[in-house]
This record gives C-alpha cells, sequence and structure tokens, in this order.
C-alpha cells in the first residue's frame, strides 16, 4: 500500500539492479609488487596480452577509457584481466581523432602528460598503457631505467620496450595504434615460442603458435606448419579458420600425420591482395586418432573430412593459433588526411 494524492493505493515498487561478473582475483593492484606475491612471468604476459586486446577492442569501438590504471583491471578466476570503471570514458565519433576539454580528470601517475593542455586522442590510453606494463615488470609502483636494465629475457625485453614507447612525453613518438602493439606480441609470440595458457596437443605438437604471414602487395605468402606426431597411431587433422568467415589463409586444410613422425603443413595465404582485409585471425587445429583398419572412418575422412571430425565429436582434440599478416607500418596522405595503414 502506497499513498498517493492523500489515498491509500495498490502498487508494484519497481527496482533496478546492476548486475556485474564476480572476479575473484580481485584488482591488479595487489599484483604489482616485487614481494612474493609478484606473478610469474607466464602469468604477467598473459595480463598484458589481455590488457592490450581489451584496450584494442575499445579503440576500435571508437571509446577512449582515460582512466586506465591497476585499480580499474580487474581478474578472473584464470587471471584473465577485465578492464572496468568507464566512469570518465569518451567515445569519440567515427571520423573525429581528437578532442580539446578543461575538463579532464583521472589518476596522476597514470595521465598522459597532455592532459595539462586539455588535449584527449586515443594515445592517451597507450601512456597509462606503458605505465601499466612497466609496475608489472618492475613490481614497483614509479619505475626508472636502472630497473629495466635487469631485465634479460627477450619476452620480457620487448614488453619493457613497448612500455616505455608508450609513455613518451610526446605522444607522436608513442606507438600508432593498439594495433601495432597487439602485431609486435603476435610477432613475439612467432620468434619466442611463447605457449599460450593450456599447453600443447596430446597428439599432435606444435613447435610454434603464431603463423606469420611477411605481407607483400600481390603475392602469395606461404608459412610452415610444424608437427610432430608422438603416438603410436595416424592422427587425422583439420586446420580452419575458428570464424568460419572470409579468411586471407587457403583453408580449411586437411592431412593424416604417420605414427612418431615430424609433418611439416605449408599454409598459404588465399590470393593475391594488393591491400590485405585483415592482420589477424583465430585458427584451430584439430586432431583425432585414425585407426588404420577402421574402413568406415578411413573412408569418411578421405571423402567427408568435416564430417569425420564432427563424428569423432569428444575424442577430437583442438589446439588454437592465430595467423598474422605482419608489414613494416607506413603512412599514406589522402585528401588531406592521414591514414595509417598496419
Amino acid at each position: 500500500m502506497e499513498n498517493y494524492n492523500g489515498k491509500m493505493v495498490m502498487a508494484d515498487v519497481q527496482q533496478r539492479l546492476l548486475c556485474f561478473e564476480y572476479l575473484p582475483k580481485g584488482s591488479l593492484d595487489a599484483y604489482i609488487t616485487d614481494s612474493s606475491g609478484k606473478l610469474e612471468w607466464r602469468k604477467c604476459y598473459q595480463v598484458i596480452k589481455g590488457i592490450c586486446e581489451g584496450l584494442n577492442y575499445l579503440h576500435q569501438k571508437r571509446i577512449l577509457h582515460l582512466d586506465l590504471k591497476p585499480g580499474n583491471i580487474l581478474l578472473d578466476e584464470d587471471m584473465m584481466p577485465k578492464i572496468t570503471d568507464f566512469g570518465l570514458s569518451r567515445c569519440f565519433e567515427e571520423n573525429q581523432t581528437r578532442a580539446v576539454t578543461n575538463n579532464v580528470c583521472g589518476t596522476l601517475g597514470y595521465l598522459a602528460p597532455e592532459f595539462y593542455r586539455g588535449e584527449i586522442t586515443h594515445k592517451f590510453d597507450l601512456y597509462s598503457l606503458g605505465v601499466i606494463i612497466i609496475e608489472l615488470l618492475t613490481g614497483k609502483k614509479g619505475w626508472s631505467n636502472e630497473m629495466l636494465d635487469t631485465l634479460q629475457w627477450e619476452q620480457i625485453r620487448v614488453c619493457a620496450e613497448i612500455g616505455i614507447e608508450c609513455t613518451e612525453a610526446d605522444p607522436a613518438k608513442r606507438p600508432a595504434s593498439m594495433k601495432h602493439i597487439i602485431i609486435r606480441l603476435a610477432e613475439l609470440e612467432c620468434s619466442a615460442h611463447v605457449i599460450p595458457a593450456g599447453g600443447t596437443n596430446d597428439l599432435l605438437l606444435l613447435h610454434q603458435f603464431v603463423l606469420c604471414f611477411p605481407f607483400e602487395p600481390n603475392k602469395v605468402i606461404t608459412c610452415p606448419l610444424e608437427l610432430t606426431n608422438n603416438t603410436d597411431n595416424h592422427v587425422a587433422f583439420r586446420l580452419m579458420d575458428k570464424s568460419m568467415g572470409s579468411s586471407f589463409l587457403g583453408l580449411p586444410l586437411y592431412g593424416l600425420v604417420p605414427p612418431n613422425t615430424p609433418y611439416t603443413l605449408i599454409v598459404t595465404t588465399q590470393e593475391k591482395e594488393d591491400q590485405p582485409r585483415k592482420y589477424i585471425i583465430d585458427v584451430i587445429l584439430h586432431a583425432a586418432t585414425l585407426i588404420l583398419g577402421d574402413d568406415e572412418h578411413i573412408n569418411t575422412f578421405q571423402s567427408q573430412p568435416d564430417k569425420f571430425f564432427q563424428d569423432m565429436g569428444v575424442a577430437v582434440q583442438e589446439v588454437k593459433l592465430k595467423a598474422l599478416y605482419s608489414q613494416p607500418p607506413h603512412i599514406t596522405t589522402l585528401s588531406s588526411k592521414v591514414i595509417y595503414y598496419l
């Protein structure tokens, strides 16, 4: 019963609730430490890469976070980072590249220097990202070049370089975009064989998890994928584009690896292009044991390989890879606009 205009009436009382995903590992703040609580390198790299991918997604949607800091990055039970707190964020118009404001807020220490003049671009978030990367690597709030001199490993060194470049006082000296950073991390994985969480496949051992294609205009590019069958059975495989959409690769590919044998699969780009349509795609390798005495399965694999993997069900093992079109960044001027190509 509620009082309405002096009368008691029956009324429904509605409430609105905001429901958030529960992230049990808390904020990244707790893991920036040089004590025993510091993340081991594989987890640290996973967090750095996850933040970069999240920020890249936001920038693709023209969303600028503007308050990126460890306290606004929460971790799920698998230590996967989630960017939160968009109270200060802005969404640019489709062709908008910058904004000038007298009301720039944020957290000192993570704010880009240009906040003093009220200038906002996508490179504002890159500065904050750089600070976070270096704090994760050094384990300290605030850092110095002397701290970074102690970082020896190649993967850590490259991440440190990205962090330093992002924290350049001059925005023009920072990376051109988040896409450039994502590509550098993918190239790092390609050269350093950083094995993603989940490890390797039991049936087929992969020697790399990123397929790198150095883009050249109007040229079909090839990349070898090294596989090893360490089992005593023949293993059938299928390499396919995860999205099942338009891929720059000639997929799907099928094959059979003999027992206890190394195998080189040559993957090629699909066609000649003067400008790649995509730069990074998700690729999946499916593997299943093929018993030579089972004529039905052999015939199915030879005539209908997709049906073979469907029929095998839970016996199919899956490994996720990345395929990367990489080329040196260049700049083309068109109609007095500067367009960045990766």
